[in-house]
């Protein structure tokens, strides 16, 4: 009797070894199955996890993610050609910084809650390994991060910080400026708070926190690019600082 047997090879710790793990086909005896918990003990070996830090990537997010960096960045191209050949050019200077960043995102993940506290809670939160390609964690930030017209600014975070203070800080603020803006938490969530006088709807802001401000840009280019921006931040990882493993999957067969 024939029947597969997936090797599911967990790579990438920072101690330099690996484990390797079998998961069977269900027409095979003594059937084995790798859980995500049993990635994320694996992780833990190599330092703490804290929970909004913590990421999964499925084995097509590097591809999807890395397609649509290169949009973005293709249209942000054609933008600053486009205003410099005008002599329109007053977010020029803060595209160049959203390029520069953009260019050097390595890495993204899969938006959501999937760390061993969000398993813990339901195991519903969990998904099969063999959907994923890495696995990993990262540091707490010590920062937050606007993104803007005028450019990507990252500002120490602070126990007390506040969104009303900290686009004040950053001159993001008062009259000219946008009614709503979006946040993008560490677990990669999107949605949107008021800053205008008539909406104005403060929150505390997290270590972490992406910030995206409208551009000032008329017709459909403007929201188009903050619309793509926003979804490309959901995936990025959410500290500088990470360790992952890399989740590597081979079918061979074995002899009854």
């Amino acid at each position: 009797m024939r029947y597969a047997v997936l090797l599911v090879v967990f790579t990438g710790l920072l101690s330099g070894g690996s484990a390797v793990a079998t998961e069977q086909d269900a027409s095979a005896p003594g059937r084995q199955t790798i859980s995500l918990m049993d990635v994320w003990t694996a992780l833990q070996k190599t330092g703490p996890i804290y929970a909004p830090y913590a990421f999964i990537s499925h084995k097509d997010t590097q591809a999807s993610q890395a397609a649509r960096k290169k949009t973005l960045l293709h249209e942000i191209d054609n933008l600053i050609w486009r205003r410099q050949e005008t002599g329109n050019v007053s977010v020029v200077p803060g595209l160049l910084q959203w390029r520069q960043r953009i260019d050097a995102m390595d890495g993204f993940r899969t938006p959501g809650q999937w760390g061993p506290a969000a398993l813990l809670a339901s195991a519903r939160n969990g998904v099969p390994v063999t959907a994923l390609a890495t696995v990993g964690a990262c540091d707490v930030p010590s920062w937050v991060e606007v993104w803007s017209a005028q450019g990507v600014q990252r500002t120490p975070w602070k126990p007390g910080l506040r969104l009303l203070s900290l686009l004040a800080d950053n001159g993001l603020s008062g009259r000219g400026s946008a009614d709503v803006v979006t946040i993008i938490t560490s677990y990669g969530d999107r949605f949107e708070r008021g800053i205008a006088a008539w909406n104005e709807h403060d929150m505390p802001v997290s270590p972490g926190m992406r910030i995206v401000v409208p551009l000032p840009i008329a017709g459909q280019v403007g929201p188009w690019l903050d619309h793509t921006i926003v979804r490309l931040l959901a995936h990025a990882l959410p500290a500088d600082h990470c360790r992952q493993l890399t989740i590597q999957q081979h079918t061979t067969h074995a002899d009854d």
